[in-house]
């Protein structure tokens, strides 16, 4: 969910984490947690030139279906800002996915709708 395609890496992690590891008072591990503390909102608002939105959005865009859409209030694909598709964006030489094609973007809207968050 938090990654997208920067001119440098076509599947770049635009977001921090905060590792904790707990110790013992013998100086074994007993437990840990990791914490997302970060995500690059002008990655959603505002990509630069030739980069690209969060592959999430491709994958929704793609690959929601006509009544999906109409329950999350989303414009015709072509029309929506976020997507890597709309006109008024330049077209970067590889997709935000890292190369797949919008058929696997649908495929893998479908795949993210059916495990548990």
């Amino acid at each position: 969910f938090g990654n997208a395609r920067t001119l440098f890496n076509p599947n770049a992690s635009r977001f921090g984490k905060y590792t904790e590891l707990q110790f013992s008072e013998r100086g074994r591990l007993v437990g840990g947690k990791t914490l997302d503390y970060y995500l690059e909102r002008n990655q959603v608002s505002g990509a630069p030139n030739g980069e690209c939105n969060f592959h999430i959005f491709d994958y929704l865009i793609v690959g929601a279906t006509p009544e999906e859409r109409q329950h999350l209030h989303l414009l015709d694909k072509t029309t929506l800002p976020l997507s890597r598709t709309v006109p008024h964006r330049s077209a970067p030489a590889v997709p935000s996915n890292g190369g797949l094609k919008p058929a696997d973007d649908s495929a893998r809207f479908d795949q993210l709708k059916t495990i548990s968050l």
